[in-house]
């Protein structure tokens, strides 16, 4: 009985993904993950192209969302965006992502679509 009843209703544990800090991931044309902890995300630049509304490619869950343009260098080739616990982030096209972190802990992701 306790399994019919989690087939109609889940297990009430969304999906989730892992990803280690500095290895890319593909992030697929419209996945959405929301932050299980503070979480740094770098993306290539040339995702976004100067002077396109920044929602056509990412929709962010609110204006709290830290978002820069960065690199070691100063030549603004990263898009970084600061997640909270909870925040969310959706991107409209396909791209390597990565997290940044100076540890090698996996970041742990709820997937609310894919």
């Amino acid at each position: 009985m306790k399994s019919f009843l989690k087939s109609l209703f889940g297990s009430g544990n969304p999906p989730s993904l892992e990803v280690r800090p500095r290895t890319r991931f593909d992030w697929k044309a419209g996945l959405h993950l929301a932050a299980t902890e503070d979480t740094h995300l770098a993306f290539p630049r040339a995702v976004w192209k100067e002077g396109e509304p920044f929602s056509n490619v990412f929709s962010i869950s609110d204006d709290a969302v830290d978002v820069g343009f960065e690199n070691k260098d100063g030549s603004g080739q990263t898009i970084s965006i600061c997640l909270k616990v909870g925040q969310s982030i959706q991107v409209h096209r396909s791209v390597e992502a990565s997290v940044v972190a100076k540890d090698d802990r996996v970041r742990r992701f709820n997937v609310l679509s894919q």
